[in-house]
């Protein structure tokens, strides 16, 4: 199915949603590099801050992008997460202290974002993620006594008006990117939780699948038993056993034996599929089909399956199954429904091969 464009957009800034974290990390890097321009051009429309503080959040939005092009597109997420946080404790928010009124100004509520951030995205980064959030509780803590012992160095608004709009501004910033990271890492645990059912979901098919034809196996069968039965639907279920296999093996080689047993397989999955039945590989050259209808009904496919066997085109001339056909009866337990189809599968390959007995009629039905 052709993606929209706003999933083609997505894609490229964030990469794939097969990759929960990375795909989160790019979102919230983009996200933290717009917030970072908005401040600057915020600060420098309304002179809230010293011009220094400006240029290095500008210096700071251009440093993300870098990172997030890295990142995205150069494979590099894991070091540069670990420079974003470093950048973030060591460089804007002890800038934006110095530089944006130290106690009176801001810098508290961005602390407290980037440690939200830091604490839920990096949870895999070790070390990395501890000192990512000491420096950003402890930096602060340490700036404060630069206002107590050198207040001149600690730009102050030039009045209450600046103030005012500075941390109005600030705040509805951090609320903004708080409310997009809560968003985002919704989105990030819901992306984990689909990738986990689809993994889940890969591997029950490739559990209940035969690795060599791709038919179910006995695992897939004995759940689509249980599941006629539990809902006391009519089903036949027939056992069939490629006729001299085990020669045709000796003769032409198990490369030849296998493109044999995965022509018959892909016979008997057309006729499964177009009833809306099973076609399953127990082992070796037995098989088993089950169709959602009696054994009289089941015959006519059966018998429809050996015609085109014997017209398939194989290198070392036709081949021949033998086949125990069955109906099911109510509530009859597993074992004893394959025993019958079972024994019915003996007694056609001890009369002679190529035939299918079924339970109406066991002494006929000779393909």
């Amino acid at each position: 199915m052709q993606k929209s464009f706003k999933d083609r957009v997505l894609f490229f800034l964030l990469g794939s949603k097969l990759s929960p974290y990375q795909h989160t990390h790019h979102g919230v890097l983009l996200l933290g590099g717009v917030g970072y321009l908005a401040c600057s051009v915020f600060n420098f429309l309304l002179k809230t801050s010293d011009i220094i503080l400006v240029y290095i959040q500008f210096s700071v939005f251009l440093t993300t992008l870098v990172i997030w092009y890295f990142s995205r597109w150069q494979r590099q997420y894991h070091t540069m997460a670990i420079v974003f946080i470093f950048l973030t404790a060591l460089v804007a928010l002890p800038f934006n202290w110095v530089y944006n009124a130290g106690l009176s100004g801001p810098t508290y509520f961005l602390n407290l974002c980037t440690l939200a951030y830091i604490s839920v995205a990096f949870r895999d980064f070790g070390v990395y993620r501890t000192i990512g959030q000491v420096l950003t509780i402890v930096t602060p803590l340490a700036l404060v006594f630069l206002d107590l012992y050198r207040p001149e160095l600690v730009f102050t608004y030039p009045n209450g008006l600046a103030k005012a709009l500075d941390l109005s501004f600030s705040f509805v910033v951090t609320c903004l990117l708080l409310l997009l990271m809560m968003k985002s890492y919704s989105q990030r645990y819901r992306l984990e939780r689909d990738k986990a059912e689809s993994l889940a979901q890969q591997l029950r098919v490739l559990s209940e699948q035969d690795a060599l034809t791709g038919l179910h196996n006995r695992r897939a069968m004995d759940r689509y038993i249980r599941n006629y039965q539990q809902e006391s639907l009519v089903f036949s279920l027939g056992i069939l056993d490629l006729d001299h296999f085990k020669k045709l093996n000796d003769q032409w080689g198990h490369s030849y034996g296998d493109e044999v047993l995965c022509q018959f397989s892909s016979l008997l999955n057309t006729i499964a599929l177009e009833h809306k039945g099973l076609a399953v590989r127990l082992g070796g050259e037995e098989f088993v089909l089950l169709l959602p209808f009696g054994s009289e009904q089941a015959l006519t496919c059966y018998q429809k399956l050996s015609d085109q066997l014997n017209e398939a085109e194989l290198a070392h001339g036709s081949i021949t199954f033998s086949a125990g056909l069955i109906a099911a009866k109510q509530a009859e337990p597993q074992d004893i429904l394959l025993e019958r189809a079972d024994k019915l599968l003996y007694a056609a390959k001890h009369a002679g091969r190529n035939r299918i007995y079924t339970d109406t009629a066991p002494k006929l039905g000779s393909c």
